[in-house]
């Protein structure tokens, strides 16, 4: 059974809330305050969690910030009753997934929930796969190799350019963030760093259009993160 967390400091909200997602196969803890979120997360693994952003007088921003910056790489769902821009930008920021106003059907709130949780299912079969060579439009990424080869070149990669890369490749139509990939790439690394990863994706950008003519692979969206332009190396151009 799939688990999720939600956080929200009105007791009816979580109460409803997690009678409605219960009957839906889901089963749900729920947490009232950032600190009592925060420790459980750092304890158990969930499939997904939901976050109001009013949650501690509009701080649920913050603590989506601090788990990822704890690690947790389950996608994160601001479900709240704010529907305002402001607010889902803040959310993106944070390292939120999605966002889903309090005011959406429950049939399209439970299928958002099935299509983040499938994805990261299918993400985490990926990851545990052996397959060395990683298509990415009309390249090919060799991930034991770190290169990148396609219309009869190949460009050699650093291992933290690859990993972005594959990462990256994993979802095209998915922006990941920062923190994240931060994580995902150079893991424990006190190295690690936004900066750090800025110049790294700004030379493999370089990289790329100076040595396969591709333009715009790696997307910038800021105050979200990154993600691949499948346009940029699509097969026919």
């Amino acid at each position: 059974m799939k688990s999720i967390l939600y956080v929200d400091s009105d007791r009816v909200m979580c109460d409803s809330t997690q009678t409605l997602l219960m009957k839906f196969g889901f089963n749900v803890e729920t947490m009232c305050s950032i600190q009592d979120a925060y420790d459980r997360a750092e304890h158990s693994a969930f499939s997904l969690v939901m976050v109001e952003l009013s949650v501690g007088k509009d701080h649920g921003a913050t603590l989506i910030r601090q788990l990822r910056a704890m690690g947790i790489m389950s996608p994160i769902v601001a479900y709240t009753e704010h529907d305002r821009e402001s607010y889902e930008l803040s959310a993106f920021g944070a390292g939120a997934d999605d966002y889903i106003p309090k005011s959406t059907s429950i049939p399209r709130l439970v299928a958002r929930i099935h299509a983040h949780i499938d994805r990261e299912d299918r993400r985490e079969t990926r990851r545990a796969s052996v397959q060395r060579r990683i298509p990415i439009g009309r390249y090919v990424l060799d991930r034991l190799a770190h290169v990148i080869e396609g219309d009869n070149k190949v460009m050699k990669l650093t291992e933290n350019e690859t990993k972005i890369l594959d990462l990256l490749s994993m979802d095209f139509d998915r922006i990941y963030p920062v923190p994240e990939i931060l994580e995902k790439v150079w893991g424990r690394d006190f190295r690690k760093s936004e900066d750090r990863l800025h110049a790294a994706v700004k030379r493999l950008r370089k990289k790329l259009e100076e040595t396969c003519g591709v333009k715009g692979l790696v997307e910038t969206h800021h105050g979200q993160g990154f993600k691949l332009n499948e346009r940029a190396v699509a097969h026919t151009v």
